[in-house]
């Protein structure tokens, strides 16, 4: 087992879960992408809470059926199969169970297929959290934390495109008596389809690693530290903030290869060869967790941050979605041009 500490070069985050089990204890919680690599391990933590009732929405059934049963099958854990893009779906769970706080990690995440998919990007990653968060005002849930990415930070692609209108609708719900507020962090280390075991099992094929771009960094972080954190920022969230987790440095993912080959007892190079592809459509050589660094400032956390905060008209916000909606029925082109307008 390759530990989080030696391939980051820094000991694990602290945080406090007192406060969070406190918040949760008894209560109802929703999260949405419940099965996924963040969604999962946010059920984990929020079971340990000792909530009332935990119900983890997410449209694959597979992972959803595992991960209750690798929590024991409880009594107070409920599995729905949904699409989070089927507005009277959601409203009628959010009925059914009426929860007190709802976290949505739902979403189309893979930056290069959104480039080629533009539309099932908005439909899930906008429309889907449209969903959730009108569903939230109608049953009165008193917070709805959005999980973000730093994709959505001066956006390239059109993930973190959908991902920062998403936030700018979480800024527009300032009159909301649902507190709504993100939390944007970068990649988390062994997540589905990150670098770490794609490279892992480049090393046990012989080689090579392959890497975009041999300048590329990234934010790094583990999946228990972000969830640790993201169920601190719902202790604190007030309304529209959008909280950054201070992730360090970011990493060079040359020397993450690098220090992958090594610990496997391979030297780089020369066992294991590490070979550029080329960037891909919609990637940064290097990625932003804030849009405006001189903006933000530091929370009762020290290691949760607060980006600066804008307040979005909700006609504006309206219109958007209209236009979006009708570039849906166009090409793929049209689609990013539109999105594009929409955050600008």
């Amino acid at each position: 087992m390759i530990s989080a500490e030696k391939l980051l070069n820094r000991k694990p985050l602290q945080f406090n879960m007192e406060s969070s089990a406190r918040l949760l204890k008894g209560k109802t919680v929703i999260v949405t992408g419940g099965s996924g690599s963040i969604g999962s391990e946010l059920c984990v933590q929020i079971h340990k809470a000792e909530p009332q009732k935990l119900v983890i929405l997410d449209i694959n059934e597979n992972n959803s059926y595992m991960l209750y049963k690798k929590l024991g099958m409880a009594e107070n854990i409920k599995i729905e199969i949904a699409n989070i893009r089927e507005r009277e779906k959601v409203f009628s769970l959010f009925r059914k169970y009426k929860p007190d706080f709802v976290f949505h990690a739902a979403a189309h995440k893979h930056v290069p297929l959104m480039e080629e998919c533009a539309d099932e990007a908005v439909k899930n990653n906008i429309f889907g959290t449209l969903n959730v968060m009108d569903a939230c005002v109608d049953c009165e849930v008193k917070k709805m934390i959005l999980i973000s990415t730093d994709k959505a930070a001066n956006p390239k692609s059109v993930m973190g495109a959908t991902k920062r209108f998403c936030e700018m609708m979480i800024q527009s719900r300032i009159n909301s008596k649902t507190i709504f507020s993100a939390v944007r962090f970068g990649n988390i280390l062994g997540s589905d389809g990150s670098v770490i075991p794609i490279f892992l099992q480049q090393i046990d094929m012989g080689g090579p690693v392959t890497i975009t771009d041999k300048s590329i960094t990234r934010f790094f972080m583990t999946v228990t530290e972000a969830v640790g954190l993201i169920l601190e920022t719902a202790v604190i969230a007030s309304q529209g903030e959008i909280y950054v987790l201070d992730m360090g440095e970011s990493i060079s993912i040359l020397t993450l290869a690098e220090n992958l080959i090594k610990l496997k007892g391979y030297t780089p190079y020369k066992d294991i060869d590490i070979v550029e592809t080329g960037m891909r459509t919609g990637e940064k050589l290097h990625e932003e967790l804030l849009i405006n660094p001189h903006s933000a400032v530091k929370s009762q956390n020290q290691s949760i941050m607060i980006d600066g905060k804008q307040i979005f008209n909700t006609r504006d916000i309206e219109k958007s979605l209209e236009l979006l909606k009708n570039s849906l029925q166009k090409n793929n082109e049209n689609i990013k041009e539109t999105l594009k307008k929409a955050i600008d």
